[in-house]
């Protein structure tokens, strides 16, 4: 259960990192990079993290896409206000 804690917590920092490249990329008049970008980030980095969870996979992969989505968006909504 340890290593998807380890999961869950990395595609929550990569969401906040997203969040600052869609932001970076509306900024630039570029809507369909922000869009593109934080999704190629999730499906590359989701495939080594699948190969070391044994179990539940499904679970996990839904966990981590939820905890990505949300703070992705959280992030580039509050700094797209700013």
């Amino acid at each position: 259960m340890k290593i998807e804690k380890i999961v869950i917590l990395v595609f929550f920092g990569l969401g906040i990192v997203s969040g600052i490249i869609s932001n970076f990329f509306v900024n630039s008049q570029n809507f369909f990079l922000s869009i593109i970008v934080p999704i190629v980030i999730y499906f590359g980095c989701l495939i080594p993290f699948k190969n070391l969870i044994k179990k539940k996979k499904f679970k996990i992969i839904l966990d981590t896409l939820i905890t990505f989505i949300l703070f992705w968006l959280l992030v580039w909504f509050t700094l797209y206000g700013l």
